[in-house]
């Protein structure tokens, strides 16, 4: 009767987890970023409002991007 439960218990909360609905998002940019400063590329659009942003943290990154 143990096992039973057990087995039932580990199915109801196998079949009851849900982490919701799954959220994608696109990014639909021009082909070219804009280098603001040394390291930080940024890209923005206005219709929708969106924006893309990178850091760089290393000089050997951003030369190689060169």
């Amino acid at each position: 009767m143990r096992k039973l439960v057990t087995l039932f218990l580990l199915s109801f909360l196998f079949f009851t987890c849900d982490d919701g609905d799954v959220i994608t998002v696109e990014f639909e940019f021009d082909d070219t970023f804009e280098a603001c400063g040394n390291l930080v590329f940024h890209k923005e659009k206005d219709d929708p409002s969106e924006s893309f942003s990178i850091l760089l943290t290393s000089d050997s990154n951003y030369n190689s991007l060169e």
